[in-house]
């Protein structure tokens, strides 16, 4: 998975647009109408776990929440993330 960040609040709060790798191995965005297939999405969901994403180098960053918006190209999901405070 990839981000893509669209817009940042802070130094510690963003939102970006999510990606995968397609099968011709380039980046593309997740298509909103299967984002239910992804794991992690149903975790975040189920609210059993807190979901996170790894971003080097800057480290762990919460998912706050996940939605749908669109540009010139179409429908994408968006993800806004919060960095999460050192162990």
């Amino acid at each position: 998975m990839a981000i893509e960040i669209l817009r940042e609040f802070s130094a510690t709060e963003l939102v970006g647009k999510v990606y995968t790798k397609g099968a011709t191995g380039m980046w593309v965005p997740i298509d909103p109408n299967r984002l239910s297939e992804y794991d992690w999405y149903k975790h975040f969901v189920a609210k059993d776990a807190g979901v996170r994403f790894d971003m080097e180098p800057s480290g762990r960053w919460n998912v706050l929440n996940f939605r749908i918006e669109s540009d010139e190209s179409g429908p994408y999901v968006a993800v806004a993330l919060k960095h999460a405070s050192p162990q």
